[in-house]
């Protein structure tokens, strides 16, 4: 069925982590056009349905995890030292452990005496920070990676803060990107095109001190690949990515550019298998496999668990 309206994708709230496009090409087992009001759905209203569920899928991904997975600019203060999420260590730095992982890109922050009604802020630039354990396989990788093997803590470098202000003397403002880039493409694109415009550049970009962005996959099923973005137009939000090589295929509006785990996608497209098993199997068409046993099929609450189970290691921790 075609996507009447691909444009609605990335409307608020941004881009699920799958698309109606994806999830009719998965291999559910569920005929999707069955979805809609109505015992006939027409096509708009079928994929209207389709991306509810999308978005439904994602809010549940989001809210298991406590945070979002996709990228995303943030603003966290902490009070230290002396507290475990911001301890002074033997070499005169300063760990800072922030609320959401895994960072990507520390933007720059300020610092005040914890005293000062209101703060006193002296800007911190990003060359003063350091993440404690990167991402690895989004940046500076030939392809995307495909499981979160990095962390929370930033590291404030030798004179920022100390003791000299005593317990909880210093309040630290750190500016951050965490969570992997996602969006999906808002203009057609052509094969030889060496850029693509998105709906969000949170984290597409090179990130301080590093020297390319981020590495990740054009999910367009029959023409999906790869692409490696050199500098992205803005720091979040719609904007334009500079590709390191022109793209292979034409990709229309509505295409899922994203760096996520395929783990991640497919919670979401089981997800979505959960919620069309909502309504029972005598309202939702399944389509049988040869040999396969008839109602031998697993529970919307079995495929939601299986979900579970695949973004576990994504979620929240403090």
């Amino acid at each position: 069925m075609p996507e009447l309206n691909p444009g609605a994708i990335s409307a608020s709230p941004g881009t699920p982590y799958v698309t109606p496009s994806l999830l009719l090409s998965a291999p559910t087992g569920i005929v999707w056009s069955t979805l809609g009001p109505g015992a006939r759905p027409n096509e708009q209203q079928q994929f209207d349905e389709q991306l509810n569920l999308c978005r439904r899928a994602t809010s549940m991904i989001d809210g298991y995890c406590n945070q979002p997975l996709r990228a995303t600019l943030d603003s966290e203060t902490l009070y230290g030292p002396g507290e475990l999420r911001f301890q002074m260590q033997p070499n005169g730095n300063a760990r800072l452990l922030l609320s959401r992982s895994p960072v990507t890109a520390v933007l720059g922050g300020q610092v005040s005496m914890a005293a000062s009604f209101p703060a006193q802020n002296t800007p911190i630039p990003a060359a003063s920070f350091k993440i404690a354990n990167p991402l690895i396989g989004v940046y500076g990788a030939t392809v995307p990676g495909g499981s979160d093997n990095s962390g929370q803590a930033v590291f404030l470098a030798p004179g920022v803060v100390s003791w000299l202000a005593g317990r909880f003397g210093y309040q630290v403002q750190v500016s951050y990107i965490n969570g992997w880039p996602h969006g999906s493409t808002q203009a057609a694109a052509a094969a030889g095109d060496a850029t693509i415009e998105i709906d969000d550049c949170t984290g597409w970009g090179v990130p301080p001190g590093g020297t390319t962005g981020a590495t990740g996959t054009l999910y367009d099923p029959g023409a999906q690949e790869t692409i490696t973005v050199l500098a992205a137009s803005a720091t979040s939000g719609p904007g334009v990515l500079a590709l390191s090589a022109p793209l292979a295929y034409s990709h229309a509006v509505g295409v899922m550019a994203s760096t996520l785990p395929n783990t991640v996608i497919q919670a979401a497209i089981l997800y979505c298998v959960s919620q069309a098993l909502v309504r029972g199997t005598t309202s939702t068409s399944i389509q049988s496999l040869p040999g396969g046993a008839a109602g031998g099929g697993k529970s919307g609450e079995e495929y939601a668990t299986e979900a579970d189970l695949m973004i576990h290691p994504y979620k929240r921790v403090i």
